[in-house]
C-alpha cells in the first residue's frame, strides 16, 4: 500500500514540476527564419545571409519586420558563430524553415552546408532546402513578401500551405542526406526565382535543380516537373493543360485529384527493362475551345489527347536523361536494388551507362471523373 502511494506522489509531482528545460523569453533572442548560403567569387568565401525577425514594440502594438544578417568566412559555421558576436541577441534556430543554397556553392559541393546543419545543435533536420535561381541566394531576401513581412517564412508557407497543389519536387534536409547515401541515386531540388508579380518583384517557385551525388550538374524546365513526379509517384494535385498547336487559343485544363504510379522491373536474358503504369484521376477544370469533349464521345476523345501527351512529354524527359546526363533522377536503380540485390550487385558499377540504354515503357490511365460545376460549354446566344 506505501509504494502505492509513494509511486502515485511520484508521478503527481513529476506532472506537476515539469517545464521547459530550454525556455528562452522572446526578447532575448532573433528567431531566424532561414539561411541563404553563397559563395565570393573573388575571395573563395562563404556569404552567410540569415533573416531574422525583428520584433518591435510601436504604441503598444507589435511590429513584425524583416532584418537580413550577412557575414563571410571560409566555412559556413564560422560566420554564422561571428553573427552571434556582432547582433545584440542569440540566435534561436528552432523555427527557421528554409535554407537556400546559391548555383556556385551547389556546383562545388552541396556537402559542406548538409555537414553544417546535420551537426548543429539547433537547426532542425526538417528545413527545406532550395537552389536560388538567380545568380546568388541572397537575391531572393531582397524580394518583396506579398503575404507575410518576413521572405523566408513565405516560401515555407507556399510549399507547406499548398503542399497538395504545388507541382514541385519538396525535399527537406534529413531525406536529401538520406538520398545522397543511396547508390546510383540523384536528387532533384525545387528551385525559387524572382519574378515581377503586379509590380512587386517576389520569389516564385520554378524548375528543379539535378544533383549528380553532391554537386549541381542540370536543371529540370517548369515543363518536366510535372512527368519527373509522376514517375517518381509524387504528384498529389496539379493541372495538365492541353492546347491545340493549330489553334493556341484552343487549350483545355484538367485538375489532377490523385494519382498512382506502379513501375514494374523485368529482367529476360540479362536485358533489363521497366513498365510505367500511372493511373491519374481528372477533372475538367477549364474548357476554352470549340471541340465538344463533354459528351461520350468527346471525354473519350479528351482522355486519349491527354494520355499521348503526358506519355510524350514523359517520354521526352526520360530521353533527355539518358542522352543528356546519363543520370537516374528517377530512382530506376534503386528499384532493382532493393527488388533483386543479386543482379544490383553485378550492375552497380555500369549502371549509368546500362541506364542510357534502358528500354522504358510509359502507360498513362485518365479517369476524367467530372466536368466541374457545369455540364456543357458556356455559348453565345446568336
Amino acid at each position: 500500500m506505501n509504494r502505492y502511494i509513494i509511486f502515485t506522489l511520484i508521478i503527481g509531482l513529476c506532472i506537476l514540476l515539469t517545464g521547459c528545460w530550454n525556455y528562452r523569453e522572446l526578447n532575448s533572442i532573433y528567431i531566424v527564419s532561414g539561411i541563404a548560403i553563397d559563395k565570393n567569387k573573388e575571395t573563395g568565401l562563404y556569404d552567410i545571409s540569415v533573416e531574422i525577425v525583428n520584433i518591435k514594440d510601436t504604441n503598444f502594438q507589435p511590429n513584425i519586420e524583416s532584418v537580413v544578417l550577412e557575414a563571410s568566412g571560409s566555412t559556413i559555421s564560422g560566420p554564422i558563430r561571428d553573427l552571434i558576436k556582432t547582433s545584440s541577441k542569440k540566435l534561436y534556430w528552432g523555427h527557421a524553415t528554409t535554407l537556400i543554397i546559391s548555383k556556385d556553392v551547389a556546383r562545388d559541393s552541396v556537402l559542406p552546408t548538409l555537414d553544417w546543419a546535420a551537426r548543429d545543435q539547433e537547426p532542425r533536420l526538417s528545413i527545406e532546402v532550395f537552389i536560388s535561381g538567380e545568380d546568388t541566394a541572397k537575391e531572393l531576401l531582397d524580394t518583396k513578401s506579398l503575404t507575410t513581412d518576413i521572405r523566408l517564412f513565405e516560401i515555407d508557407t507556399m510549399v507547406s500551405e499548398n503542399r497538395s497543389l504545388i507541382e514541385m519536387p519538396v525535399i527537406k534536409i534529413y531525406e536529401l542526406i538520406n538520398e545522397l547515401d543511396i547508390p546510383k541515386t540523384h536528387s532533384v531540388l525545387p528551385m525559387i526565382k524572382v519574378e515581377s508579380v503586379h509590380g512587386n518583384f517576389t520569389n516564385v517557385l520554378s524548375g528543379g535543380a539535378i544533383l549528380n551525388k553532391d554537386k549541381l550538374v542540370g536543371y529540370l524546365s517548369d515543363e518536366e516537373i510535372l512527368p519527373f513526379l509522376f514517375i517518381r509517384d509524387n504528384v498529389n494535385a496539379g493541372h495538365i493543360k492541353l492546347s491545340d498547336k493549330n489553334n493556341p487559343k484552343d487549350n483545355v485544363i484538367l485538375e489532377i485529384f490523385n494519382s498512382k504510379t506502379k513501375i514494374y522491373y523485368n529482367l529476360s536474358e540479362g536485358n533489363i527493362s521497366f513498365d510505367i503504369n500511372i493511373e491519374t484521376q481528372v477533372s475538367i477544370a477549364e474548357l476554352n475551345t470549340t471541340t465538344d469533349y463533354i459528351s461520350k464521345s468527346g471525354r473519350k476523345e479528351l482522355k486519349n489527347k491527354a494520355e499521348k501527351f503526358l506519355q510524350r512529354e514523359t517520354k521526352n524527359l526520360i530521353k533527355r536523361m539518358q542522352n543528356e546526363l546519363g543520370l537516374d533522377i528517377f530512382g530506376f536503380g534503386n528499384i532493382i536494388r532493393q527488388r533483386d540485390p543479386n543482379t544490383w550487385k553485378k550492375i552497380e558499377r555500369d549502371w549509368d551507362s546500362i541506364f542510357a540504354k534502358l528500354d522504358i515503357n510509359v502507360n498513362y490511365n485518365i479517369h476524367i471523373r467530372n466536368s466541374g460545376r457545369i455540364s456543357k460549354p458556356i455559348e453565345v446566344f446568336k
